[in-house]
């Protein structure tokens, strides 16, 4: 099985999830800060996933309409059946599908994510055992602790220094890995 890892940018792709309840708030956690930028259809949202959605959530399933204005589609909390009557409606609308704990629905599995800031440390299985991914994110999220958001921070000014110096990217590559390794970042790793 090929996969290909990426990272997208949720002010530019749209990003639609159909759910109700569990599977929905655990999707919605993952997007953390942006979750405003997905919107969320249910035609029967539990109190807690209406509550967490602060009531944004429109009141149906989407339309064809709303499918071709998305990029990508979250499903979770439907039967199989359903599940994947949504996703093929989202597939012929041009967007690529995930349904939670349905691998033949899914087009891209979604990684463990550990933030730190603009750091972002992912996992994935390929959905063959989620559990093994969550430790694994588990033992990162011990590794790297809050302060690598201040690192990055560090490192992209520098970046940002040597690139107005006019220096190549091999110069800079270079210069960063000098950098880390006096700081002694990732000693004792």
């Amino acid at each position: 099985m090929g996969f290909f890892p990426i990272i997208l940018d949720l002010s530019r792709v749209p990003i639609i999830l159909v759910a109700k309840g569990r599977q929905g708030l655990n999707r919605l956690r993952q997007f953390d800060a942006e979750r405003d930028l997905v919107t969320v259809f249910s035609d029967d949202p539990s109190p807690e996933f209406l509550e967490f959605c602060h009531g944004a959530v429109i009141p149906r399933l989407p339309l064809a309409a709303d499918l071709r204005a998305g990029g990508v589609l979250f499903i979770g909390d439907y039967a199989a059946d359903q599940a994947r009557e949504i996703a093929a409606a989202g597939r012929a609308a041009g967007m690529l599908t995930n349904v939670e704990d349905l691998m033949d629905g899914c087009d891209f599995h979604t990684p463990s994510m550990v933030r730190r800031g603009n750091l972002l440390l992912t996992v994935s299985t390929g959905g063959h055992s989620p559990a093994m991914a969550v430790a694994v994110k588990e033992y990162l999220a011990d590794k790297f602790s809050d302060d690598w958001s201040a690192r990055l921070a560090e490192m992209a000014a520098m970046r940002q220094q040597w690139k107005s110096e006019g220096r190549s990217y091999g110069e800079i590559k270079k210069l960063s890995a000098e950098f880390m390794t006096e700081q002694k970042w990732f000693e004792g790793m």
